[in-house]
């Protein structure tokens, strides 16, 4: 078995797009090459044999020490192509050899003496059945609020300035980002549009902006990336419609809706009114760093800005 760490730089793009094409789209869908290189300017992969099996990774250097993370705006990075339990131990084993500290998410479950384990969810729907099906499953809130606001229109948007301002004031700064990752979200939707898989959309009613919305699509799943709402749209409940009219759109076929997704209470209740489910994955974490900066808090933040 021969297993090469390959720079992103040297990645056979045809054979890496065979691999992600051949995954799981809803544990693949982060793992396109362009995808990839949008969200963090340095990754890596394990390739087995002639890309029989791939695992790419995001590594970054930050004061003086070598860190694994998972990047902004991806849930997880996969197990490409038919890996098997030598070519998942020889990769983690190489990160406890050479990388000081490890933090990022799987579906996949491994069980070693030196990884930390925890559980995560996001939320998904089915959009297999009609819209009227589905719509039983939605919220009486959320029924009343669609309901009320029948005036609100949703329209495609070329306004990405303004989305990323919206985002910024109402989402992005209260859970600290910094500039670095408001470029990362504009280039991701920039790039997308051009390789024609997401929609950027608004709601609006009377002319006036009351919600933005980014979706990625990757195969049959379709991908709420990020969203902002106005003081005048939680009002009106524009993001209730903004959703909807993604779901109403894409019913009765093989999609899937995957919401991004939320460990945050509030957050994943919201999605669930629209009848979404928990879906279980793991995040994997070890910390070798000195003692002196494990006292540090929130190593992840600290070093990834």
């Amino acid at each position: 078995m021969g297993i090469k760490l390959v720079s992103y730089k040297d990645i056979d793009k045809e054979k890496w797009g065979n691999l992600v094409t051949k995954t799981n789209p809803i544990k693949g869908q982060y793992a396109s090459y362009w995808y990839i290189s949008t969200v963090t300017k340095q990754w890596s992969a394990f390739v087995l044999d002639d890309y029989i099996a791939a695992f790419p990774f995001a590594h970054v250097k930050k004061k003086g020490f070598d860190l694994v993370y998972q990047p902004f705006y991806s849930r997880n990075f996969p197990f490409l192509g038919e890996s098997n339990d030598e070519f998942i131990s020889h990769i983690f084993q190489y990160f406890n050899n050479n990388y000081k500290h490890l933090d990022f998410n799987l579906f996949r479950q491994i069980n070693l003496p030196f990884l930390n384990k925890s559980k995560r969810v996001f939320q998904q729907l089915s959009l297999k059945d009609d819209y009227k099906m589905i719509q039983l499953s939605f919220s009486k809130n959320a029924i009343r609020i669609l309901k009320k606001n029948k005036n609100l229109k949703v329209k495609t948007s070329s306004n990405l300035d303004s989305f990323i301002n919206l985002f910024k004031t109402t989402v992005g700064d209260k859970l600290n980002y910094n500039t670095e990752n408001y470029n990362v979200l504009s280039s991701l939707i920039n790039n997308g549009l051009k390789e024609n898989c997401i929609e950027f959309l608004k709601v609006e009613c009377d002319g006036e902006v009351h919600a933005y919305g980014a979706f990625y699509f990757h195969k049959n799943v379709i991908n709420f990336l990020k969203g902002a709402v106005t003081k005048e749209g939680k009002k009106t409940g524009a993001m209730f419609v903004l959703i909807d009219y993604m779901i109403s759109k894409n019913c009765s076929s093989d999609k899937i809706f995957d919401f991004g997704g939320s460990n945050i209470e509030s957050v994943s209740e919201f999605y669930k009114k629209f009848g979404s489910e928990d879906v279980l994955y793991y995040n994997y974490s070890f910390d070798n760093l000195p003692v002196v900066v494990k006292k540090l808090k929130n190593i992840r933040t600290r070093f990834l800005k």
